[in-house]
């Protein structure tokens, strides 16, 4: 997962930080939203998912960044 937000980071000129947390968020809306046995097979095969998602997953209006 480190490597995906650090690709995120150099992409977009975010800090490490930031990308973490934009990531969060739009796996976040993918768990949330979309079809269920897709999601699971995505997430299983990004380790470190679940934990970005429950760090930083929710509107992100309450969580900094």
């Amino acid at each position: 997962m480190q490597d995906l937000i650090t690709k995120i980071s150099a992409a977009t000129g975010l800090s490490a930080e930031k990308a973490e947390h934009a990531l969060g968020i739009m796996l976040n809306l993918v768990k949330t939203q979309g079809d269920q046995t897709k999601v699971a097979e995505l997430f299983s095969k990004l380790p470190g998912a679940d934990d970005i998602v429950a760090k930083h997953g929710g509107d992100g209006a309450s969580r900094g960044g």
